[in-house]
Formats: C-alpha cells, structure tokens, sequence
C-alpha cells in the first residue's frame, strides 16, 4: 500500500488485473452503503442488502479503470449514496443520476515537472500522483456521489438502479456504467474553467489553465482555449457543434469510429446554448453516433462491460498511460473479479491538503462537479434511442 493509514471502512480486495494497472480503493461515506434493505443477489452481485450490493458495484465499476490505467500511486474514491432529488435538471423531467471530480488539481513549476508534465498547467490529483510517481496528498482523490432516491417509487416508478455486474439491466439503470462515467470525471475528464466567466483557475493571480482545457478547441476562433479571452471562452462553452477535442488520440483514432458527432475529423463536445451548469464542455456531444459513455445522458446502449470507447484515448491525451490491455478506443471486454465484502461502516471525511513534490495545490470548486443526468418519465429503453426529440 502507499497510504500509511488508511480510513476506518475502507473496502479492498483484490482483483485480476494488468500488470502495472492501478490500484483504486473505495472509502465510503454516509449511511447510502449501509442500507441494510435485504434484496436478492442480481446478476452476478452476490450481496443479500441494497448496501452491500452498492459496494460491490462501486469497487467493480472502479476495477474496471483500473484495469486500463497505469500508476504506481493507489488511487483512493470516497463514494456517496445520498438521497437526492428527482428532477429539476436541464428542462423539466430531468433527474441527476450521478455526480463526481478531483478532490485536488496540482500545477508544476518550471524546473519541477516530471517527465510528461506541462508547467504551469493544472492535472487533477490522481494524474498528478501518476506522473510523479508520488504521493502529493493524503487524501482521498476522487468525490463521487450516487442519487439513492432512484431505488425509491416515488421516484422514476418503475426505474430503479440495477446492482448487477452482467451488463443487462432491462429498464433500470444500470449503475456500473453510471459509476465508471463518474470516475472517469475523477480522472480528469472536465475542465476548471468558469463557463459563464471564461476565467481560468489562478495561482498567485495568474491564469493557468487545466490539462483539459488545453485540448479543448473553438473552430469558429480556430485557437485552443488558454489561447481564447475570457470572453470568448465563455462564448466557447456555447458555441453548440463547434467546440472539439483536439487531441493526437482522441482526433486520429477516436472520430473515424463515429458517423456523427465529429467536425473537421475532430469529436464535439458538449456545448448547447443555453449553458447547461455541470454538463456543458465536460462531456462528449449528444450527437455523436455511436453513443459513447462520457456523454451527458444515461444511456441503456452504452456498456462499460465492452470498454470504456473514446474515453481511454481523452485519459491519454491528457497523460494518462494506458495498461497494454487496453486501447484507443478501449473496447476491451477484460472485466474484473467481483468480490464480497462485509459490511465496511463508514469512513470519516478526509480534508484537503498542500501539494509535494514541486506541486501546488488547487481546491475543486463544488461546481466543477460533472453531473449524469436521465430524462424522468421515460423507460431506459426509451432513452437509449438517439433521442433526437429530446436535445
């Protein structure tokens, strides 16, 4: 282990894996994952309560990253299953399903950066500690949080999370892809920049941006964004179909697998007009074709237990090392091992901290949570469908 002492409640168990692949734990928080609601084992989740068959879940949902993911650094997810609220998303009928990002981003100094690092650039925490081969932060490196009002009736009625790990969850909604979509925000997939402001994150009054800011382009400018003014930045984040991700892997093997949702060979992100907070620029465009697991919308014909798509090739671009199991796109059917663990209580919160190593830290700011959402009111196997309707 890195960690000297690691949190009351912690879950760990092994899984089958690449070597080198990373090793992510789960702490998790609040009574969410005790539930002790009894239910039926489903799918090839052997746990007997709703809390246990969530932590199974979670842990296989982060397996399956780590599988694809090279650090020598443990990477540490403290997990939420509060109730939240149904509905009241982008337009009427919509409810949040997920939500997550870095506990901490850090910035390297010239002089200071490892091998791979650019200066004066942000790299949420897990990166960071993978490039550098280091340990930059006691805490945790991931928030994620699960709305736990879906398995109520009053809810969705009929739709409720589905704990199995086999890939078919009818007309649930299947948890272990919404899992993995959050914690791949926790791995970088989102961006700092104030959307409304276009405002960089600072340090020491200078504007830096984020590693994926520095992808992130507007063919109306034709200029990436730490190129842009705060302005047009901010006009940027609404610029629906023009803003793209311009990176060597995404962009050279990524658009040619889609028939939609690609300009000028590079793939859309999402960018509508009015700007939607915790979903716009930090998520692909609904108009891609296939569907892909990093866009804004649940999804029942995106399935993690395929790979994780385009999303290996955005991790790379901005310097995550993928194991050799894994491509771009990762379609990948290498899945890991479930386990059965007991009840793990509840972990304390873990504060923040400083940066080491050269590093300066940056605390994420609440907003800068990507948010999952599913439109209420209609059947999963509704959703699935291209919706054109709908966007």
């Amino acid at each position: 282990m890195n960690r000297g002492t690691l949190a009351a409640g912690l879950l760990v168990w092994a899984a089958s894996a690449p070597v080198g692949a990373a090793n992510i734990e789960l702490e998790f928080m609040g009574p969410g994952y005790n539930d002790t609601t009894a239910v039926a084992p489903v799918g090839g989740n052997p746990g007997t309560t709703r809390g246990e068959q969530r932590r199974i879940a979670t842990q296989f949902a982060a397996d399956i990253l780590g599988q694809r993911l090279v650090s020598t650094i443990d990477i540490v997810i403290q997990a939420a299953f509060p109730p939240e609220s149904c509905g009241g998303g982008p337009g009427e009928g919509f409810t949040t399903i997920g939500s997550a990002g870095p506990t901490n981003f850090f910035l390297f100094l010239p002089g200071d950066a490892p091998a791979g690092v650019t200066p004066n650039v942000f790299y949420p925490q897990a990166l960071a500690n993978a490039l550098a081969n280091e340990d930059l932060d006691p805490s945790a490196e991931i928030d994620a949080r699960f709305n736990a009002s879906i398995d109520r009736a009053d809810c969705l009625g009929d739709i409720d999370w589905y704990y199995g790990l086999d890939g078919e969850p009818g007309n649930d909604i299947s948890f272990i892809e919404v899992a993995v979509h959050e914690f791949i925000h926790g791995l970088g997939f989102l961006t700092l920049t104030n959307l409304e402001t276009g405002a960089l994150p600072t340090t020491g009054g200078q504007p830096r941006p984020d590693v994926f800011a520095t992808r992130i382009r507007d063919l109306s400018e034709n200029q990436l964004w730490p190129a842009l003014t705060n302005a047009q930045r901010a006009n940027s984040a609404t610029n629906d179909g023009n803003v793209v991700w311009d990176g060597p892997s995404a962009t050279s093997t990524g658009a040619p697998t889609l028939s939609g949702g690609t300009n000028q060979g590079r793939i859309q992100l999402y960018a509508p007009d009015p700007l939607e907070d915790g979903s716009s620029v930090s998520h692909w465009d609904t108009a891609l074709l296939p569907n892909a697991l990093m866009e804004p919308f649940a999804t029942a014909d995106v399935s993690a237990l395929g790979g994780i798509g385009l999303s290996a090739c955005v991790l790379q671009d901005i310097g995550w090392q993928l194991t050799g199991g894994a491509g771009c796109p990762d379609n990948s059917t290498t899945t890991p091992t479930p386990g059965t663990p007991g009840n793990p209580g509840v972990a304390p919160a873990s504060g923040g901290g400083g940066g080491g190593g050269g590093g300066c830290a940056l605390g994420r700011p609440g907003a800068a949570d990507p948010l999952l959402w599913l439109m209420g009111g209609l059947a999963l196997i509704g959703v699935a469908r291209r919706r054109a309707a709908s966007r």
